[in-house]
């Protein structure tokens, strides 16, 4: 079984941590209530507007409405929240 990554998802994984890197700036600092503020809904906008979140919400919905492509989702979604955690300087934790 060949578990290396295709140059397809190496050139996504690529194309996330340019996105990452251009817009790590904005990332949303913690609100503490644990309600989304204007930081967070910016946040998330700007995923929605790249492709990164609501990839398969058909855009008069307010998605991003691309074809399901789940792998490269569960992909992309791996990369943002350990680059976002480390941009946040906390540490990533696994969810059991």
């Amino acid at each position: 079984m060949d578990l290396a990554y295709s140059a397809e998802h190496e050139t996504f994984r690529s194309e996330v941590r340019g996105f990452l890197d251009a817009h790590r700036a904005q990332f949303p600092k913690r609100s503490g209530d644990g309600r989304p503020n204007a930081e967070t809904i910016a946040w998330q906008k700007l995923l929605i507007e790249h492709g990164y979140a609501a990839r398969t919400i058909p855009r008069i919905y307010g998605g991003y409405g691309a074809a399901p492509l789940a792998l490269l989702w569960v992909a992309a979604l791996a990369v943002l929240v350990v680059a976002a955690a480390r941009a946040a300087s906390r540490p990533v934790t696994a969810v059991s």
